[in-house]
């Protein structure tokens, strides 16, 4: 099993998924924290990104404009589509730049977009990573 632990008093333990030893035999989540890829989480970029930008629902779904050259993490909560699989779109994303949806690369893709697989602690991280356009954008839209 992946990421298991050996003795000392978590023998058997997933140490990536297991909330009472999380990461290692030591660390206990607590309250609503997950334990995530051996990080306890309770939000989705949670032990991806050292800060994160909240993106707002708008009328067409959680949408961002022009969000620059930096690397950048936006987080997404809520967002579900009823009976759809839940799917970004992108756009203007230069050459390289990369993109990442709760940890894993995925191709900028205009409609309709690219699948972003099962949440993860309530939502989804986007990383958008340094290139240009600064007038990239990006949208989680709504069914």
């Amino acid at each position: 099993m992946a990421g298991a632990a050996g003795g000392g008093g978590c023998a058997g333990a997933n140490l990536d998924s297991d909330p009472m030893h999380c990461g290692n035999c030591s660390t206990v989540c607590v309250g609503a924290e997950q334990c995530l890829d051996g990080v306890c989480a309770d939000s989705p970029c949670d032990g991806l990104c050292g800060t994160s930008v909240p993106v707002s629902l708008g009328s067409d779904g959680f949408r961002m404009d022009n969000i620059g050259t930096a690397e950048q993490c936006y987080e997404v909560v809520g967002y579900e589509r009823d009976g759809s699989e839940p799917t970004v779109i992108c756009w203007e994303f230069a050459p390289g730049r990369s993109l990442e949806v709760n940890g894993q690369s995925i191709e900028c893709l205009l409609e309709p977009g690219a699948g972003v697989g099962d949440p993860r602690a309530g939502g989804y991280c986007l990383k958008a990573g340094v290139g240009n356009f600064d007038f990239a954008g990006f949208k989680f839209p709504l069914p």
